[in-house]
């Protein structure tokens, strides 16, 4: 995730961004066998969050939920890590599912825990207060002290603990109606169904809201000079200077 590589997709029309975060725990980061610490998924936040939202849709981050390997702590990392996020930024929350026969599912077994089986559904997410939480650091980032005051409720999914299915079910409704905004607010149909997205664009109606919303200038191009540090990427414009 590079900046000037943003700036050549954006120019030529892209405008979303979804990346897989799945934790914020080093440890369950591991567990899962994914190479990306926490802080550089930092790093590709502040990249990811510059286009939004004069440019992009917010960025899209996948978090996996419900993992009863994972401690109290490493459900603290986790929203820890989205606090810290750079905004704005939407959430796709997914409650843990094994695939039979994975080094996962192995895993799991040896680790002596249960899991629901791979037919359940995995968008259905426990009304637990880490849950909650993070479908409000998805709609607002509370000031420190409330945040600090939320996660003492926090507990691991493994955790006996209260459920809130009505404050759970409110959170969602209005995480979804931000999340339909921003995408009607470019036109963009792909999480609604039916005709709506076509009859639109039929109509002319994307085309001519499109036409309304900023556009990135085109990035200078660059060339690459490889030198003693390694190879370099320079603006051609500097180059013809150094020329002349």
């Amino acid at each position: 995730v590079k900046q000037d590589k943003f700036e050549i997709l954006t120019w030529a029309g892209m405008n979303r961004v979804r990346m897989g975060i799945q934790s914020g725990s080093q440890a369950i980061l591991d567990f899962y066998k994914r190479p990306t610490p926490p802080e550089r998924i930092l790093e590709a936040g502040v990249v990811t969050a510059s286009f939004s939202p004069k440019y992009h849709i917010p960025p899209a981050y996948d978090i996996i939920v419900d993992n009863p390997v994972e401690t109290r702590q490493d459900v603290v990392d986790t929203l820890e890590l989205l606090y810290k996020m750079p905004r704005p930024y939407i959430l796709f929350i997914y409650s843990l599912r094994v695939i039979p026969n994975t080094e996962l599912a192995k895993q799991i077994v040896e680790a002596g825990v249960d899991l629901d089986d791979i037919s359940a559904n995995y968008a259905v997410i426990p009304p637990r207060a880490a849950n909650l939480l993070l479908h409000v650091l998805a709609l607002w980032k509370p000031p420190r002290w409330l945040f600090d005051r939320m996660l003492r409720r926090v507990e691991s999914s493994a955790t006996p603990q209260t459920m809130y299915p009505r404050l759970g079910l409110t959170l969602r409704m209005v995480y979804l109606c931000k999340r339909l905004f921003d995408h009607l607010r470019i036109m963009d149909f792909s999480m609604i169904p039916g005709w709506s997205g076509y009859i639109a664009w039929r109509l002319g109606v994307v085309k001519a809201w499109r036409r309304r919303l900023p556009r990135l200038p085109r990035p200078e191009r660059q060339v690459r000079r490889v030198g003693g540090d390694g190879p370099v990427l320079i603006p051609v414009s500097v180059v013809e200077e150094a020329a002349k």
